[in-house]
């Protein structure tokens, strides 16, 4: 099937092409509403009252646009079929001649769609005059500030307890592990790559709130259970603390983060994937102060040798360990954020803090209650290892899981004419991605490389907004912020092929 121009703009049947259907791609049926028509009709009465009253407006309910319907119980999910006959299981990889046919064919030039859309058979995409941009910086300015706050605490404290020469050495080695585990959890975001500032939020998080406060309860809980056990030698002390009560601390602390974006920012968790990326940034950071409080002790007590020793266990031996515990409750929260169910919104994220809490606990007793080096290294061999090669196993069909989440979302697209099986097929793989990008480079300049990115950015995310209606966790507005970026889709589509807007 050739890769059809759409004259009338988005919404209209194409021309040299079969006409758009009007049912529902199969496994939608009586679930979320099909791809974004809009339809001309009569603009809407207001509902009539009593005589001798005034007219109401039409509720929110009670217009189908803002409907988002949940999933009939037994409807097609991803584990039971394709959304619709004709979706591939397995896409093709993406042709860049597909493209330069495009361009040589030509698509037809959408200028008719902002007017279709003043005459209203379009919704409005006006901006929102409501905004308080004021508001949001002061905000952003407040976090700042507090950050920087806790930022110079840490360093006074690091300062004045190892000194200068030694808390630069520890900094440097705790740099270490973060050029591991960040690209790691990049690399999990490469399909619908997340905010930036949320990503760094995430990591300033875990550097600095979620180990300063750790840092206070972890000493007053060791305090209580130390008096609570009567024991009185150093050393079983600090196992008890290690075991009883830093795993539960540290793990709250890590994941209150995840829970506030699962309240506050709830459209930024699209699943199972994005839990996994905040929750593994956030245990980076904290990972990272905390290995510079163990690197400045190791070696203000035994030298360089007990520098080396920790910067080999903690930092090389072990780097994802806070990242593993911490992914489990971002698993969790993950789960909540797609579901509709009461139930399950409060009890995975709990389920998965309980996880990260136990495995931490058990971590820290095979470090702290094995009795030496020698059998820490076989216990690391023979329990420890092939936990990280099952997590790093996880890490990687959590990736492949997206790309075919993509596909099968979008799916319903191709067969309403929205978009080409080609584009499905190239937005549905990484390495299509690139080599479209370069095509648009090559062809159309910078320019086209912009609208090329911009037409996979939104693409993305116009597979997550539908993966969110097909779970039935839809925002009120999902319909809306569907035409908006269809109409995206068509603007940056018209650039890269050739066109102007």
């Amino acid at each position: 099937m050739s890769w059809q121009p759409y004259p009338g703009g988005p919404g209209q049947p194409q021309t040299g092409g079969p006409a758009r259907p009007h049912h529902p791609p199969q496994g939608y049926s009586q679930g979320p509403p099909p791809p974004h028509q809009p339809q001309p009709g009569p603009p809407r009465q207001p509902q009539q009252g009593p005589p001798g009253q005034p007219q109401q407006p039409p509720r929110p309910q009670d217009d189908p646009d803002r409907t988002v319907r949940r999933r009939a119980p037994g409807a097609a999910s991803a584990a039971n079929g394709p959304l619709h006959p004709n979706h591939p299981h397995t896409p093709t990889p993406f042709r860049a001649e597909t493209l330069q046919r495009l361009a040589e064919e030509g698509r037809a030039a959408q200028a008719g769609f902002p007017a279709q859309a003043q005459a209203g058979q379009l919704p409005s995409y006006a901006p929102n005059p409501t905004q308080r941009p004021v508001l949001r910086w002061v905000l952003i300015g407040s976090i700042v500030t507090v950050f920087a706050l806790i930022a110079v605490l840490w360093a006074l404290y690091f300062l004045i307890g190892f000194g200068v020469p030694v808390t630069a050495i520890a900094l440097i080695g705790a740099l270490i592990p973060l050029f591991i585990v960040i690209p790691t959890f990049l690399w999990l975001d490469s399909y619908a790559s997340e905010p930036v500032r949320y990503l760094a939020f995430a990591f300033f998080w875990g550097a600095l709130v979620s180990t300063l406060v750790s840092l206070i309860f972890n000493t007053v809980g060791g305090v209580l259970v130390i008096g609570a056990t009567g024991a009185t030698d150093e050393g079983t002390a600090s196992a008890l603390t290690a075991v009883l009560v830093a795993p539960p601390v540290e793990e709250t602390f890590k994941g209150v983060l995840l829970l506030l974006f699962l309240v506050f920012r709830r459209h930024t968790f699209d699943g199972i994937t994005d839990g996994m990326v905040y929750a593994g940034l956030v245990a980076a950071g904290f990972a990272f102060t905390e290995n510079i409080m163990y690197l400045g002790m190791s070696t203000t007590e035994a030298g360089p040798a007990g520098f080396i020793i920790t910067v080999i266990m903690r930092c090389i031996a072990s780097p994802f360990a806070h990242p593993m515990f911490t992914c489990l409750t971002g698993i969790g929260v993950g789960i909540a954020a797609l579901s509709s169910n009461i139930g399950v919104r409060i009890f995975a994220p709990f389920a998965g803090w309980v996880c990260a809490v136990l495995a931490h606990a058990g971590w820290n007793a095979l470090a702290t209650m094995v009795p030496n080096a020698g059998y820490q290294i076989l216990a690391h061999l023979v329990i420890l290892l092939p936990i990280f090669l099952a997590w790093l196993g996880m890490i990687v069909w959590a990736r492949q899981r997206e790309g075919k989440l993509v596909a099968e979302h979008l799916g319903p697209y191709v067969e309403y004419g929205w978009l080409d099986r080609s584009e499905l097929q190239m937005l549905s793989s990484l390495s299509a991605r690139r080599a479209a990008r370069r095509w648009a480079k090559q062809n159309r300049g910078p320019m086209g490389l912009r609208s090329m990115r911009a037409f996979q950015d939104t693409a993305v995310d116009l597979s997550c907004i539908r993966r969110r209606m097909y779970h039935g966790s839809a925002p009120v507005d999902a319909q809306l912020k569907e035409g908006r970026m269809l109409e995206a889709l068509g603007r940056e589509r018209a650039v890269f092929a050739g066109h102007q807007w």
